[in-house]
């Protein structure tokens, strides 16, 4: 979904935004990678 907003934003020239939106996903990526060395360093 992130992916369709981003290339609708870059078609209107706007490219900073388009940037910040396709981030968004990483961010559930840096979350899941969080969790996981906590549970690895708990354990």
């Amino acid at each position: 979904m992130t992916t369709v907003v981003a290339w609708v934003l870059f078609a209107n020239r706007r490219v900073a935004p388009a940037r910040w939106v396709n981030r968004v996903p990483l961010l559930w990526v840096a979350i899941g990678a969080t969790l996981l060395l906590w549970v690895f360093v708990a354990g």
